[in-house]
């Protein structure tokens, strides 16, 4: 059982959802993948963790900057995600990486398995965690703006919101 609430953000409207304990996904309504990977049966009901995180995502839209290690957040799928997930947690509040430099820093945790910037970017596709495992900090090789799933005029938002562009 799942618990889901939504949350209006500046930029659209984002389902948050909690196994009680954890949170386990914040989507975009509507954003590609969504529920695509949920499996369990949603009760519409706020529980304390899904307050929580409305909390934590007013002060992040408010332009403060809260810890992300501060929410009980579980990380889905393989291992290799859950690294690729915690990687992107490393990323800064108000620093970008790009894909080729995410791709080395995971072919290195993968024992020099070589990883390509295009795989970096399907996988942060699937993020369950939109903003709170901060995928929109992935830029282009040249700091363009490239692949966001909740859209591009939404990563351009956070990162300004950021400090990241002007």
């Amino acid at each position: 059982m799942l618990y889901g609430s939504f949350y209006q953000s500046p930029i659209g409207q984002m389902l948050i959802l909690s196994n009680g304990k954890q949170l386990v996904a914040i989507y975009f309504v509507g954003q590609k993948n969504y529920l695509q990977q949920i499996k369990d049966d949603i009760s519409m009901q706020s529980d304390k963790i899904c307050d929580l995180v409305k909390a934590w995502l007013d002060e992040y839209f408010f332009g403060q900057c809260p810890s992300i290690r501060s929410l009980p957040i579980y990380l889905s799928g393989t291992p290799f995600l859950k690294d690729l997930w915690l990687e992107l947690m490393n990323i800064p509040y108000g620093q970008v990486l790009s894909y080729s430099e995410l791709a080395k820093i995971i072919t290195l945790k993968n024992k020099n398995k070589k990883i390509s910037p295009r795989l970096v970017g399907m996988l942060l596709g699937k993020n369950p965690l939109m903003i709170i495992v901060p995928c929109h900090r992935v830029v282009g090789k040249n700091g363009s703006l490239v692949g966001y799933v909740g859209g591009l005029e939404k990563k351009e938002f956070l990162l300004k919101l950021e400090g990241n562009i002007s």
